[in-house]
């Protein structure tokens, strides 16, 4: 059997991926109408992934729960509303189109997260949701464009 080095071997074992932890992180990704499913995937596969359900707890919210477009042609489910960011310890906004203004109750639950304390942090065109929720004034922004 080949051994396995380097730092891809610590994955190779299961008790390595299994550490316990007290509380698992809560990670809501808000997906607006129109999101960017690539932008979307990006968290979804790093803190929703099962390998990690120990430490992060993963869901998409929407504006509602239910179906939400995207920019690809297919919709996505949402499984809750804007009260999901309530409890999100980080909240992820995936990029989206067009670049308007997402609803005020969109803007008013994330001011309120970032409120309370809880990260907030976007992908690509997402930093426009951050900005008309005022949550850029006065700071820099980096985005990869």
């Amino acid at each position: 059997m080949p051994r396995i080095a380097g730092r891809n071997a610590a994955s190779c074992d299961d008790s390595a991926m299994r550490r316990p932890t007290p509380k698992a992180h809560r990670v809501v990704a808000l997906a607006l109408a129109d999101t960017v499913a690539f932008d979307l995937a990006i968290p979804a596969q790093i803190f929703g992934h099962r390998d990690e359900s120990d430490r992060y707890h993963f869901s998409v919210s929407g504006i509602a729960a239910g179906n939400v477009s995207t920019t690809t042609g297919f919709a996505i489910v949402s499984s809750a509303g804007l009260e999901a960011l309530d409890t999100a310890d980080t909240v992820v906004v995936p990029g989206f189109r067009p670049l308007d203004a997402p609803p005020p109750a969109a803007l008013d639950a994330l001011r309120a997260a970032a409120g309370r304390g809880a990260r907030v942090i976007s992908i690509c065109t997402g930093a426009f949701a951050l900005a008309f929720a005022g949550l850029l004034d006065g700071h820099r922004d980096t985005t990869h464009w």
